[in-house]
């Protein structure tokens, strides 16, 4: 039985610490991927893990969220996030200053995402996409 966007993302606000909650992350990505749009308003209103929030707003690719992907930038925990998102807005200009800007972070994460960025401009495959959801898993259970 496939279930809704809505009720993925109210079962992973209601997983709690320590759960191992990987593969619906990834079932709410694809969702998500399939139908930005359509996915705006349940990801805005997803009141759970703010990383997480944040990936899914990324991967809306909507220009009207550039602002709040960069004002990610500024939080230590959300700033690899956020930069991940910005390579999925349009404005190529916009977010190659954004990724140069922080090859000096302190972060060596923060630091290797400009190059990615700069190489690639294509969404993360889902291979990719379950690597990276493992490890936000692995850092919300910490």
């Amino acid at each position: 039985m496939s279930h809704t966007l809505e009720e993925l993302l109210r079962s992973l606000a209601a997983a709690g610490r320590g759960v191992d909650v990987s593969s619906l992350v990834d079932d709410i990505e694809a969702l998500v991927e399939d139908d930005p749009a359509g996915s705006r308003t349940a990801v805005w209103s997803f009141t759970g893990d703010e990383v997480i929030r944040l990936r899914l707003v990324g991967f809306l690719g909507d220009p009207r969220d550039a602002d709040v992907l960069a004002a990610g930038l500024a939080g230590p925990q959300l700033r690899r996030t956020a930069l991940e998102g910005l390579t999925n807005q349009p404005d190529v200009e916009r977010v190659d200053a954004v990724a140069r800007s922080l090859l000096d972070d302190a972060d060596p994460m923060v630091r290797s995402r400009p190059l990615d960025a700069d190489q690639s401009r294509l969404r993360i495959t889902s291979a990719q996409r379950h690597v990276r959801t493992s490890n936000l898993c692995r850092q919300r259970a910490g």
